[in-house]
């Protein structure tokens, strides 16, 4: 993983969702930008950095001054590249001040680099709950319902929410929701090939609805997670209506091309 950051407190508070991610075969590599003169606002990063490592957690931090942290992000995703073992999945948490403009371009750029985006939206009061049960929303697959090796922007979503379910020892749900009755049969079928395939817990359950989608994310079950894949355009006004009707923290997630939940 990467995982730019302005502020050791944010490192501090992704800590344990870092580790969930990452643990235990997985590194993380963190960016801290600061600006000329304002190196001293990191102070103490390098010891959160040895407890990533302690944790069994292959971390290393680089401090990088920055002006413009679009431009520099960018340069840091296209070295980082080269590298034989290369981040595949960029980290950012959505926050107030997250600009979706900015997040857009650089989402963009980690798919031109065959890296992931994994973005993150806390709910402000129940955060992870119990960290236990997690919700991976699936959509609408008709008119074709045919499984194959690389699924359409599901792989990731899939990944993520068994590694972090691996570490919370708790339980997925797949749900989706299809515009026509007629289809749910359909859908209940691909989530459990899916379910098959994909070597999931036996305790995975599945969930197919019909109706509309904005609707039944307020009555679907609730979770500690809720696991989104995501399309070409960051819509940040969407992922804070997640954020509110699941009434749970979000991840939201696009793949790189080179994951396979099926493999």
């Amino acid at each position: 993983l990467l995982f730019p950051t302005r502020s050791v407190d944010e490192l501090l508070g992704s800590y344990r969702f870092l580790k969930a991610l990452a643990y235990p075969r997985g590194s993380l590599r963190v960016v801290a930008l600061y600006s000329a003169g304002q190196q001293d606002v990191l102070e103490g990063i390098q010891p959160v950095i040895d407890r990533f490592n302690r944790s069994g957690i292959f971390s290393r931090v680089a401090l990088l001054e920055s002006d413009n942290d679009e431009h520099s992000l960018n340069m840091v995703i296209d070295l980082l590249h080269e590298d034989f073992f290369h981040p595949n999945g960029l980290f950012l948490p959505i926050t107030e001040e997250t600009d979706a403009e900015h997040t857009q371009r650089l989402m963009q750029r980690a798919k031109e680099r065959h890296m992931g985006m994994l973005m993150l939206l806390r709910h402000p009061v129940v955060q992870f709950g119990r960290e236990k049960n997690i919700n991976v929303w699936i959509r609408d697959q008709s008119p074709d319902w045919e499984i194959a090796l690389n699924l359409s922007n599901i792989d990731l979503s899939l990944l993520m929410a068994y590694q972090i379910m691996f570490d919370w020892q708790g339980q997925l749900r797949l749900i989706m929701v299809v515009d026509d009755p007629d289809n749910q049969a359909d859908g209940e079928q691909f989530l459990e090939r899916i379910v098959d395939l994909g070597r999931l817990p036996s305790n995975t359950t599945i969930s197919v609805t019909a109706g509309d989608f904005f609707a039944y994310v307020e009555q679907a079950p609730r979770a500690d997670l809720n696991i989104f894949g995501i399309g070409n355009t960051v819509e940040l006004d969407f992922m804070r209506q997640m954020v509110e009707k699941t009434h749970a923290s979000c991840l939201f997630v696009q793949d790189s091309g080179s994951e396979s939940a099926l493999a």
